[in-house]
């Protein structure tokens, strides 16, 4: 496993190398369902870092012999992203949530981080029609950073694709 300062320097040199890149943060049940769900299972296998978001999983992996060096929140791990995103001019682009959601969202980051570069946002909840234009309008806008919020595994699987 990965403590968050070395996972955040392994995707910075993904940018910078223009590696397309996909972080998954996972909880136990996420695990457990990837037995039984042959997508989610493919992202987790096709995924450049899986980060262990829960306690949940500090206590399987010790139960298993295994240790986990740091859980890693998903919304701690964003924020720090959005953070060097900031400083690095990265573009970011914001996707899920009921409507509204991911507009405040992208105005809360705005407050936390000025000069962040917010390249678009989405809800989450579109039509397929609805999704197809919004895949098209996260690829116009070129974002470094997608960040998804569609609850799992919707999300993992959706970027996945």
């Amino acid at each position: 496993m990965i403590d968050p300062e070395e996972a955040l320097s392994r995707i910075h040199n993904n940018i910078n190398a223009k590696l397309s890149q996909q972080i998954i943060t996972a909880n136990p049940l996420m695990l457990l369902e990837t037995l039984s769900d042959s997508a989610l299972s493919n992202a987790f296998d096709r995924a450049t870092l899986v980060l262990p978001e829960s306690a949940g999983l500090a206590l399987l992996s010790r139960l298993q012999n295994f240790s986990i060096p740091k859980r890693i929140a998903g919304i701690d791990f964003m924020l720090k992203l959005c953070r060097d995103a900031e400083i690095n001019f990265w573009p970011v682009y914001l996707l899920g949530g009921k409507p509204g959601v991911s507009e405040r969202a992208a105005l809360t980051l705005r407050e936390q981080f000025p000069q962040l570069r917010i390249a678009g946002y989405a809800h989450g909840h579109m039509s397929v029609f609805e999704e197809n234009k919004v895949t098209l309008e996260i690829a116009g806008h070129t974002p470094l950073l997608l960040f998804v919020g569609l609850g799992s595994p919707a999300q993992e699987k959706w970027i996945n694709l």
